[in-house]
């Protein structure tokens, strides 16, 4: 299984990234400026067992740092 995803702006129904800044106590996200891509590489609904990559850009625009995530990889499992 190899199923793409846009990460972009939140709203419902969609995917973004959300990245908190320690520091200053805040998140910034994806935009449609400054997005990124999440890939499901395997699901099994039968475990509730999902893995896949991602990578995004997000950009700070209090400190005008553009941050890029690559190469992300997540294995998890997830509740219905």
């Amino acid at each position: 299984m190899n199923d793409w995803f846009e990460l972009s702006d939140y709203s419902p129904g969609t995917g973004a990234a959300i990245f908190f800044i320690s520091d200053g106590n805040r998140n910034i996200q994806t935009t449609t400026l400054n997005s990124g891509i999440c890939n499901i590489e395997y699901i099994d609904t039968q475990n509730n067992i999902i893995s896949g990559t991602f990578e995004f850009q997000i950009f700070d625009e209090q400190t005008q740092t553009l941050y890029q995530v690559t190469d992300g990889r997540f294995d998890s499992t997830f509740t219905r």
